[in-house]
């Protein structure tokens, strides 16, 4: 028991400090809220940690970073497509300088391992661009200059693979454009300065009893009856410090960079699509990725997984197996990439994770397709007409079903990872 003001305040930061490490990016405040004069010292002291953070990336990740985006663009803009072989030793280093920058990396905030991310995603789309698809420059593209700047902006921008809908209106002009980012940069950059105080959120008074073991899942608790209003709503807030953190950090880099391409080098506008869809239309887990989430490293992990399929496994990808094995091994690879950039020491390290909660998206977005396709058939057969009521039932339970996963399946490991920090504490 925790019974002079002292130690309560004790317990609230080193709730602080357990929060932050199993879930990442977070602020080491009190559950209580700090005074303005243990504010003003905590921005003191997150200053000198980004600064430190910063020299720290600079002497470590530097080097490397920069020399294999050197490689890949000057590769892409120079290397002919019919000199496989030099294409090959040109992926194959890139890849080595990438992992050697993930290795260097802290990873220990939401920034550090959206650069992992970044790195393991520039290796994948590094194979893609100069070995499976054999990219080069268009033809008319003859000076130097040129086929530099298609080769960097084919490097940088996500527009592989993108659907119209995610993109600006045709009519778009460079002055709306640039307006548009740039209104994106700044909410970005205000809502990332408020939600970094990381307890801001969190039920007051945190404690062990928050993560028991028994609250890992939630369905237990909604089947017996003893889910509480508390419970949920710690959940939600895991759930949304453990998808925004990454979002804002993707999002922030990706309007940085459209606006320099764009503002500054004259880049087409449709080559820098918006990151994000729109999120009303993610009614299913499918939609979820494919209608809201970013696309950044999708074509990354699709080519190569049909690659696998179709010269490894001999399916044919337009089949239902063929199909499904390529979502599966898309969100295998997704996994593998989370693993290996968030990879750390330490007893309450579970390497794995990542790939299991992947696989399991995987495994329930092919379900989920079964059961639509299933209840299609009936209706199709049986010549039942859809209404727009039960068209809107339908979605507002797609939903519903959507926030359920993710609130169930997407953050256990940030409560097995609680458990684990705050036994070893007791201790």
């Amino acid at each position: 028991m925790w019974h002079s003001a002292s130690s309560r305040n004790l317990q609230q930061r080193k709730v602080g400090v357990t929060v932050s490490i199993a879930v990442g990016g977070l602020s080491d405040i009190s559950a209580q809220g700090p005074s303005s004069k243990e504010r003003a010292s905590i921005d003191r002291t997150d200053a000198a940690m980004d600064l430190q953070a910063i020299a720290r990336f600079a002497r470590d990740a530097f080097l490397p970073t920069v020399t294999a985006h050197i490689i890949i663009a000057s590769s892409l803009a120079f290397i002919s497509p019919h000199a496989t072989s030099i294409r090959i030793a040109a992926s194959v280093v890139t890849a080595a300088l990438c992992f050697e920058a993930i290795r260097r990396c802290n990873k220990r905030t939401s920034e550090e391992s959206s650069y992992a991310d970044y790195m393991f995603g520039l290796a994948f789309h590094t194979n893609c661009y100069l070995v499976l698809l054999n990219l080069s420059p268009p033809s008319n593209l003859t000076t130097t200059w040129q086929r530099l700047q298609w080769g960097t902006n084919t490097l940088f921008s996500p527009r592989m693979g993108t659907k119209p809908y995610r993109r600006d209106p045709p009519s778009t002009t460079k002055r709306e454009f640039l307006m548009r980012r740039i209104t994106t940069a700044i909410a970005i950059g205000t809502f990332w300065l408020y939600i970094r105080e990381g307890l801001r959120f969190y039920p007051r008074d945190l404690g062990p009893e928050d993560w028991d073991s028994r609250k890992t899942y939630m369905t237990p608790g909604i089947l017996n009856g003893t889910l509480t209003l508390r419970d949920l709503w710690f959940r939600v807030v895991l759930a949304f410090y453990a998808y925004s953190g990454s979002a804002l950090t993707i999002c922030g880099a990706h309007t940085v960079c459209a606006l320099i391409a764009v503002g500054i080098f004259d880049s087409p506008l449709q080559d820098w699509p918006p990151l994000f869809g729109n999120i009303t239309q993610a009614y299913t887990l499918r939609r979820w990725y494919s209608h809201f989430w970013h696309k950044a490293m999708r074509k990354a992990f699709t080519i190569h997984a049909v690659v696998v399929t179709e010269k490894g496994l001999g399916l044919r990808k337009h089949t239902i197996p063929g199909r499904s094995v390529i979502v599966l091994l898309s969100f295998f690879f997704s996994g593998v990439m989370h693993s290996v950039t968030s990879w750390h020491s330490g007893p309450c390290s579970d390497h794995f994770a990542p790939v299991r909660s992947f696989m399991l998206f995987g495994i329930f977005i092919l379900l989920e397709q079964a059961v639509m396709s299933a209840y299609l058939e009936v209706y199709r057969r049986l010549r039942i007409p859809w209404t727009g009521l039960e068209l809107v039932f339908w979605r507002l339970f797609g939903h519903c079903w959507v926030v359920f996963f993710l609130l169930e399946f997407t953050i256990t490991s940030a409560y097995t990872n609680l458990q684990c920090v705050w036994s070893l504490d007791e201790v």
